[in-house]
């Protein structure tokens, strides 16, 4: 991955829309919307209604990322059964050095977030911008009744690899000694490209 500019919104607010253990026990079906969670958010992720795409929030717009791969535009009252966004906070801004891993990129987030806040497990919402190398996004096909498993699920995945690749990387940073298995902990993140043509979730290198 090169040249990303890395920007953490601090003192703000994050919302998470249901447990992470419900997606991956199977429950598919929205518990909320578009309109609903990213009206006036920083940023935000999620999943669309029956695993149909992954959701990027942006700079105002959302957008869901189905098999396809291309990104339409998410309608407001489009349903999700998770998601989280962020609102408010004071960004402050990291360089990150070219040929930094995603790896990296995930210990400089939360090495950068201890250096703002005395507390011990804070929580981020981050945006990755830049010319990226090797990136790997996928997302997932619609699902129908009855669901099965997540595990399951991710096994026929629809991934797409980019040589070089330019755009925005959006998520969350949570304290990786969280065991509530409410929240994903680490960095997770979702794409969508400058140009609006390719996007989805970034699987953590270690998978």
């Amino acid at each position: 991955m090169l040249d990303p500019h890395l920007v953490t919104a601090s003192h703000g607010h994050v919302h998470q829309i249901d447990a992470v253990t419900d997606l991956l026990h199977g429950n598919y079906e929205s518990v909320t919307t578009v309109g609903e969670v990213f009206r006036g958010s920083v940023l935000g992720l999620g999943v669309a209604d029956r695993l149909d795409g992954e959701i990027v929030s942006v700079d105002g717009d959302t957008w869901r990322i189905p098999a396809s791969g291309i990104p339409e535009v998410a309608e407001p009252e489009l349903g999700m059964p998770f998601a989280i966004s962020a609102e408010g906070g004071s960004p402050f801004t990291v360089e990150v050095p070219p040929g930094t891993t995603q790896e990296q990129i995930a210990t400089i987030v939360e090495q950068a977030i201890h250096r703002q806040h005395d507390y011990r497990h804070p929580i981020a919402a981050v945006r990755l911008d830049g010319t990226f190398t090797d990136v790997l996004l996928r997302t997932e096909h619609k699902q129908d009744p009855p669901f099965q498993h997540l595990d399951s699920v991710l096994r026929r995945e629809v991934q797409f690899s980019f040589d070089h690749w330019q755009g925005t990387f959006v998520g969350f940073s949570f304290p990786q000694t969280n065991n509530d298995q409410i929240t994903i902990p680490g960095l997770h993140l979702h794409a969508i490209s400058q140009d609006r043509t390719s996007g989805g979730h970034c699987p953590p290198s270690y998978n």
